[in-house]
């Protein structure tokens, strides 16, 4: 259960959108920009450890795994706070959640 968790968030942050398209305002001008959206690389970290905090991710190798491929969609960029978190899986729980989530903020 907490896969599917995980592969929603994943969709989420990698931008699909599963609802469907998103309502335009039907007053705005075609060469009106559009409103940024654009989320920063903390903001990215902030939303993981977020669902590691809740628990959604499972272990650390799921969080590696969200990690390896958001730093291939090129919206993460400094992974070496996650390194010591590859070296052994480690199950996720409430004793631990708050040190891993911590490590995941870059604090």
């Amino acid at each position: 259960m907490k896969s599917i968790f995980c592969l929603l968030l994943l969709l989420l942050i990698t931008g699909c959108n599963l609802v469907g398209a998103i309502p335009v305002n039907p007053d705005a001008k075609p060469d009106d920009p559009a409103p940024s959206q654009e989320w920063s690389e903390q903001d990215y970290w902030n939303e993981i450890a977020v669902n590691v905090d809740m628990q959604l991710i499972a272990n650390t190798d799921e969080l590696i795994l969200l990690v390896d491929r958001l730093q291939k969609r090129g919206v993460l960029k400094d992974v070496a706070r996650v390194a010591s978190l590859r070296e052994k899986r480690v199950d996720i729980s409430a004793d631990n959640k708050t040190s891993i989530a911590t490590t995941v903020r870059g604090k």
